[in-house]
This record gives structure tokens, sequence and C-alpha cells, in this order.
């Protein structure tokens, strides 16, 4: 038997007896239909989101870690590949996989979305064996796996995972802000967020999940309006000399209207490098603490992406 899990619908089963019997059987409420070999659900009382299909198990090839013979759930990958895990190791270490109420009938296996690489890494942290160096995996891996263990929620393939994620940040501001919107992580949000200002606003906006674009938006707006402001209102307000007006559009120029640069400061105003001692040196130092403070004045990007957080 093949049994498939997929989120979306409310399911309840009560404490009476159901019976799938040979006769193409449909239980609409749980999401089945077309079941050819007997199933029977006993004693079970269960509500959540999970819905159920169950299909006839197929020869596909079984991974070489997982393969105990005594394990009583199988799954299988996305690229069909089959893992054979215990139940237990599951409850101990995981509380986001398919129902383990459901007592799969020998030979059924639940389909996962993952491929067979990414939960041959997963299934690693559900068992008293040295887990993967996570650290030299690729970033589009260690990205996947970071998601699986979350999904699943793999407790200590979790822990690590944000670990790395939170250290490629700097490579991967977008894919990293995606991932700490997604799973609330807030103060990777707030490291991610300037990072990802220079990435374009389209671009990040189409990384995040739907209900976090207008967020994002309402943050880069911010931003942008400190470039203008602060920006454009040191010309009009520190004209203390003709060399002012030269200055000024050497910094400008530096910024080149891109919101991004204003978290590059100190290599903007270094323009002097310390050799002014005029009003100009003077001006300019007071213009890069304006403009600093306007900065760190910011709301962080996740008053905007959680403005209700969880206490």
């Amino acid at each position: 038997m093949f049994c498939q899990f997929s989120k979306g619908r409310s399911t309840m089963i009560s404490r009476e007896s159901v019976t799938l019997s040979r006769n193409h059987a449909s239980l609409p409420f749980l999401g089945c239909s077309h079941f050819h070999s007997p199933l029977k659900i006993s004693s079970l009382t269960h509500r959540s989101t999970w819905s159920l299909t169950v299909c006839v198990m197929d020869s596909s090839p079984v991974s070489s870690q997982f393969n105990a013979e005594d394990a009583d759930i199988h799954f299988k990958s996305s690229d069909n590949v089959l893992f054979f895990i215990h139940r237990e190791n599951l409850k101990c270490c995981a509380a986001g996989f398919p129902p383990l109420e459901f007592k799969p009938v020998k030979g059924e296996v639940v389909p996962l979305t993952e491929s067979a690489q990414i939960l041959e890494l997963l299934f690693t942290f559900v068992y008293p064996k040295p887990v993967p160096d996570v650290k030299k995996l690729r970033f589009g891996t260690l990205s996947d796996l970071a998601d699986a263990a979350e999904k699943y929620r793999v407790f200590s393939a979790m822990a690590i995972c944000c670990i790395y994620m939170t250290a490629a940040v700097s490579d991967h501001p977008i894919e990293v802000l995606r991932y700490a919107v997604i799973h609330r992580y807030v103060e990777l949000v707030d490291s991610a967020g300037p990072l990802a200002l220079g990435k374009g606003t389209e671009l990040v906006a189409l990384s995040l999940p739907t209900n976090a674009v207008v967020a994002w938006v309402q943050y880069y707006l911010k931003w942008q309006s400190v470039l203008a402001d602060e920006v454009y209102n040191a010309r009009k307000s520190n004209r203390c000399c003709p060399t002012w007006d030269t200055v000024y559009v050497r910094i400008w120029e530096r910024f080149g209207g891109k919101v991004e640069s204003l978290c590059m400061l100190e290599e903007i105003f270094s323009i002097l490098d310390g050799k002014g001692d005029g009003c100009c040196s003077r001006h300019l130092s007071s213009w890069h603490d304006q403009v600093f403070n306007a900065c760190i004045c910011l709301p962080k990007l996740s008053t905007y992406m959680f403005p209700n957080p969880p206490t």
C-alpha cells in the first residue's frame, strides 16, 4: 500500500472502527479514494490538517542508509527512493511528520515532497549517529534541508540549520530572508533586511510569501525616504562655502541614489580621509551623524513582518 499525506483539510477519525474494503471504497472526508486493499483504522480520535491517500507500493529503490527490516514506517522521496524509518525515533526527535497515530499496514509508504538527498540528510538527525557536516553543504542543499527540518519539526536539525543559514546571510540575503520570514526567526529577519535592500525590490518580493510582500515594500519605502530627505536636504542646509558644493556632489555620487548605500556610510563619508579641518569637514561629520541617526531610528523589518509577535 502507498499512504500519502498532505496538508490543507481538517480530518477527524472517530473511535468507531473504520474498514476500507476492496470495492473501491471512498472516504471524501479523509481525501481517500479507490482503495484496492483493506485498511483498518480503529480506536483513534484524531484532528489535524492532514489528508490521507493510500495507493499500492511499487518496487522503488531503497536508501542504502535507511533500510532496516524492522522499520515500521516507510517514506518515499520525490525522486522515488524508499526510506524505512522507526516510528519511535520520529516520536522522540520530530513533531511534524504525518500523524503517527495512523499505523500503516505492512507494505504501505508515505510519499514526501523532498528529494532523496534531503531526506538522507534529514533522517540522520533522528538516529543516534553522527550528523552531516552541514557547513560543507552547498547553500542550495542547506536551504532545502533547513526548510525540511522546519516542515517536519526535526528539532536538532532545525537548530543546526539555523546557525548555518544565519552565517550565510551576507552571501545569500534574499534566500535567508525568505527562510527567516517563513519560519519566524525574528532576529534573522532583522539581520537580512538591510542586506536585501540592494537586491531589487521586485526580486525580494517575489521570493517572499504573498502575505509578507506589503511589509517588505513598507520597509523599503522607509529607507528610501531617508535617502531622499537626509541626502537632498544636506545641500540646502550646509552651504558654508563654495567648496561645499563640490564635496556634496562627490558624496551624492557615492550614494548613487541607491537605498543600500545607507548601509555603507563610513565608506561613503571617507571622502576627506581625515585631512579636512575647515567648515566642510565639520559639516561632513555632522551630515554623516544626521544620516546615521536617521537610519538607526528606522523600524526593524520584523515590526512590519510580525506586527503582533507571539508572547
